[in-house]
C-alpha cells in the first residue's frame, strides 16, 4: 500500500518492496524494447518521485541517494534516534545491506507508477487494463554489464543519449528528457557538496572533480567547473577493452571476476566454515583470512578459495563508469541513476549466488579461525574509537524497516530462505550458451541440480577451461608440458584438465591510503618490450575529510581490500613462449607488473624488476601482489572410454573445481615515481 501524504515525525517509511504479485526485474534494454508500457512508467514515475514536493518526502529520490553518502543526513523514513552515516562496504553486510535499498527505490517508483497509470486510465478508458497491468508488473530494472554487448558496444546508448521516445496512450509517441542519463541538482546542490582537488603523491599532475559546481552527475567529465563534456567515447574504450589508457576494467575482466564467484565447492564443506565462504565472497575485506605470515599453510581451500568477492567487479565498475565523476567517490555516486542499475545488476548476481549456495552464510556466531574456535565478524562505525560493533545475521540494517516496522536484517533478506520476507521480485533466468535448452530459474531445486546448474553459470560467465585451453593449444610453442611438474592427483571422482593450470594474483592494497578510490592495474611486459595488460583491482573510497564516521573508523582500524585477479591463460601462454627456459610461475613472476591508477587514469606509480628507482609512495600504498595457481578438475563427458592423462576436448560433466592451490611468492618489483 502507498504510503501517501507527509510522513509524521517518529513514523517511519515502511520497505516492503513493490507489493503485489512476484514479477521479474528486467534488463533495461529488455524493458525499453519488449515492454514499452512498464518503460515510459518508470521515465515518468523516477522523474516524479525527484520533484522537491512529491510526497512522502522519505521517497523522494533526493532523500534516497543521501542514504548512500552526502549529505549526512539521517533520512526522512527512520526517525530519531537514527544514525545519519550507513556505509556498509568492505562487510559481511555489503550485499544484503544494499537488497532493502534497491527496494526503496523499487517501491517509490511503483508507487508513482500506478497513480501514473490510473491517470492513464481515466484519460484513456479503453487502455485502462494495458497500463494498469504495466505498472502492476513493473519494478526496477537492472543494466547487465556482463551481457556480451558491453564487449562490442560499451555503455548502453540508452544510459547517455539526451532524450528517450516514449509510448503514451492512444498510440502517442513523445521525446522526453532522458533521467537515466544523469541527475539535475537545480540551481543549488546538497550540503557538504565540495570541489574535490586531487594531487596524487607520485605524480605533479592534478585535477580537479567540480562537485560544488557541476548541476548534474556526470560519466568521464573533463575536469573543468561549467559545462564539462563527458567523455563517453574514452568509457566506451575502456568497457569493450580497447582502451590502451589506464583506469581499465572492461567486460572481459567483469565477466572473470564474476565466474570466479562461481568456483566455491559446492559440496563436502565442513559446515564451520560456511561463514569463512560467506565472508570471502559478500565483500573485500576478508576478515577471516588466516594471516598469511602466521599460516602460510592456510592459505588454500577450505580457508581461502581464491575465488574473490562480488564487492570487486562492483568495484571497478564504479571507477571505470566515473573517470573524476560522480560514481568515482561514493560520497556522490549515489545520484547518479546509473549507480541503482548497476546495483540491481549486483543484487542478481547475489541472488544467482546465494541459489547455487545456499548454506554459505554469516550466521551468528562468526567465522572458524585456526585454534579450532570462532571469532565474530565485526564493523568499525566509528561511533566511540574504541568501539568495534559485533555483526550478524540479526543486526539492524538501518536505515531500513520492514512492514512491521522493525529493522531489516540479513536473515529477511536471503533469496529462498524460509524465514526471509517477501520481495515480490525475482529475475529472469540465464541460458546455457551450450544449449538454450538448459536454464538457471531462480526456483528450489535440489543439490544435483544446482551443480548442474553451477557448471551452466561458469560457462555464461565464460569460465570454461577445457574451451579455453582447446583455444590456446594451437599457439603453445613449447615441445614439452609446461605444467607437468604440477603433479597432485585430482580428487576421487574427478578427472584433471590436462595441460593447463590455473594462475591468479592477490592483491591486498589499503583503500583509504590516498584519499580517494584508485585502482591497482596488474600487466605484464617481456623482454621483447611487448607489454598489455591484465587486470584491475580497484578500492572505492571516500576523501580524508569525508564525513562518513565508518569510513574514518575503518581507516583508522587499518582494514584492507583483498583482491583476485586472474591471468587469463592465452596471456600465460603469450609468456610462456617467450620465457621457454623457464617454469610456468618463474616466467609469470618475471614478466608481471603493476601500477597505481588514480580517477581519471593518472599514474601515481608503477614498477620496475630493476631496483634502485626514485619512489615517492608512502609505504602504506605499495600493494602486496602475490602469484597463486591451482590445477582444475571436473569429471568429462566422452560417451566412451578415455585416457585420463591425455589431453581431450570433452564438456565436463560436473563444474569446475580448483585444486593444489600453490603460492610461489610475492612479486619483487621496485616501485618508482615520476615526481
Amino acid at each position: 500500500m502507498a504510503q501517501s501524504g507527509t510522513i509524521a515525525n517518529n513514523q517511519p517509511y515502511l520497505i516492503t518492496g513493490a507489493i503485489g504479485d512476484i514479477f521479474p526485474r528486467l534488463e533495461i534494454r529488455d524493458l525499453q524494447e519488449k515492454h514499452p508500457e512498464q518503460f515510459t512508467l518508470l521515465i515518468l514515475a523516477w522523474e516524479k518521485i525527484r520533484q522537491p514536493d512529491h510526497q512522502p518526502v522519505a521517497s523522494r529520490f533526493v532523500e534516497q541517494a543521501g542514504i548512500h553518502g552526502l549529505p549526512y543526513q539521517r533520512w526522512a523514513g527512520d526517525p530519531p534516534p537514527s544514525k545519519e552515516s550507513y556505509c556498509n562496504h568492505e562487510s559481511v553486510l555489503f550485499p544484503t545491506w544494499h537488497r532493502p535499498s534497491m527496494m526503496l527505490l523499487e517501491q517509490s517508483i511503483s508507487e508513482a507508477a500506478r497513480d501514473l497509470a490510473e491517470d492513464f486510465a481515466t484519460q484513456t478508458p479503453a487502455e485502462a487494463t494495458v497500463w494498469k497491468q504495466a505498472a502492476k508488473e513493473l519494478r526496477l530494472p537492472f543494466w547487465d554489464w556482463t551481457d556480451p554487448r558491453t564487449g562490442t558496444e560499451g555503455l548502453p546508448k540508452l544510459l547517455y543519449q539526451p532524450t528517450l521516445s516514449l509510448k503514451f496512450p492512444a498510440g502517442v509517441t513523445k521525446e522526453q528528457p532522458n533521467i537515466l542519463a544523469s541527475y539535475n541538482f537545480g540551481p543549488t546542490r546538497p550540503d557538504g557538496f565540495v570541489n574535490r582537488r586531487q594531487v596524487p603523491v607520485g605524480t605533479n599532475k592534478v585535477q580537479t572533480a567540480y562537485y560544488a559546481d557541476w548541476d548534474r552527475t556526470y560519466k568521464w567529465p573533463a575536469s573543468t567547473p561549467k559545462n564539462p563534456q563527458e567523455q563517453i567515447d574514452e568509457l566506451n574504450k575502456r568497457l569493450k577493452g580497447e582502451s590502451s589508457q589506464p583506469l581499465r576494467g572492461g567486460w572481459a575482466q567483469l565477466t572473470r571476476q564474476v565466474a570466479l564467484l562461481f568456483t566455491f565447492r559446492s559440496r563436502g564443506v565442513d559446515p564451520k566454515f560456511y561463514p569463512n565462504i560467506w565472508d570471502e565472497f559478500s565483500n573485500t575485506s576478508f576478515q577471516s583470512q588466516p594471516n598469511p605470515d602466521d599460516h602460510p599453510e592456510l592459505q588454500g581451500p577450505p580457508w581461502v578459495w581464491n575465488s574473490g568477492s562480488l564487492e570487486q567487479p562492483h568495484n571497478t565498475l564504479h571507477l571505470v563508469l566515473g573517470g573524476i565523476g560522480h560514481m568515482t567517490d561514493p560520497d556522490f555516486a549515489n545520484f547518479d541513476p546509473i549507480f541503482y542499475l548497476h546495483h540491481c545488476n549486483v543484487d542478481r548476481l547475489l541472488a544467482f549466488w546465494e541459489h547455487i549456495y545456499p548454506d554459505y552464510w554469516m550466521g551468528e556466531k562468526g567465522y572458524a579461525t585456526p585454534d579450532q574456535g570462532n571469532k565474530d565478524f565485526t564493523q568499525p562505525d566509528g561511533k566511540f574509537e574504541s568501539e568495534t560493533p559485533i555483526v550478524k545475521a540479526t543486526s539492524g540494517l538501518t536505515p531500513f524497516r520492514k512492514g512491521d516496522g522493525s529493522y531489516w536484517i540479513s536473515n529477511d533478506t536471503r533469496w529462498s530462505a524460509a524465514q526471509a520476507e517477501k520481495k515480490y521480485y525475482t529475475y529472469p533466468p540465464i541460458i546455457d550458451p551450450t544449449n538454450p535448452k538448459n536454464i538457471v530459474e531462480l526456483k528450489p531445486v535440489d543439490a544435483p541440480q544446482r551443480e548442474q546448474q553451477r557448471l551452466i553459470l561458469q560457462r555464461y560467465f565464460q569460465f570454461d577451461p577445457v574451451k579455453i585451453r582447446q583455444s590456446a593449444l594451437p599457439k603453445l610453442q613449447l615441445t614439452r608440458s609446461p605444467f607437468a611438474h604440477f603433479l597432485a592427483e585430482p580428487n576421487k571422482g574427478y578427472e584433471k584438465v590436462v595441460d593447463f593450470r590455473h594462475f591468479v594474483v592477490s592483491v591486498k592494497m589499503d583503500p583509504y591510503v590516498f584519499g580517494s578510490s584508485y585502482q591497482v592495474e596488474i600487466t605484464y611486459v617481456l623482454g621483447n618490450g611487448e607489454h598489455g595488460y591484465i587486470g584491475s583491482a580497484s578500492a572505492f573510497a571516500r576523501a580524508r575529510d569525508t564525513q562518513c564516521s565508518g569510513c574514518q573508523a575503518r581507516r583508522a582500524a587499518g582494514i584492507k581490500s583483498n583482491n583476485i585477479v586472474l591471468i587469463p591463460h592465452d596471456i600465460v601462454v603469450k609468456i610462456l613462449n617467450h620465457y621457454q627456459d623457464l617454469k610456468p610461475e618463474d616466467a609469470l613472476i618475471k614478466a608481471l607488473r603493476a601500477q597505481i591508477i588514480m580517477p581519471g587514469g593518472i599514474v601515481a606509480g608503477r614498477c620496475s624488476d630493476q631496483p634502485g628507482q626514485t619512489c615517492s609512495l608512502p609505504s602504506e600504498a605499495i600493494p602486496k601482489i602475490v602469484l597463486h595457481s591451482a590445477n582444475v578438475e571436473a569429471l568429462q563427458d566422452s560417451g566412451r572410454e578415455h585416457p585420463v592423462d591425455q589431453t581431450q576436448d570433452l564438456a565436463p560433466l560436473t563444474p569446475y573445481e580448483t585444486y593444489d592451490w600453490k603460492a610461489h611468492g610475492d612479486l619483487p618489483l621496485h616501485w618508482l615515481t615520476d615526481d
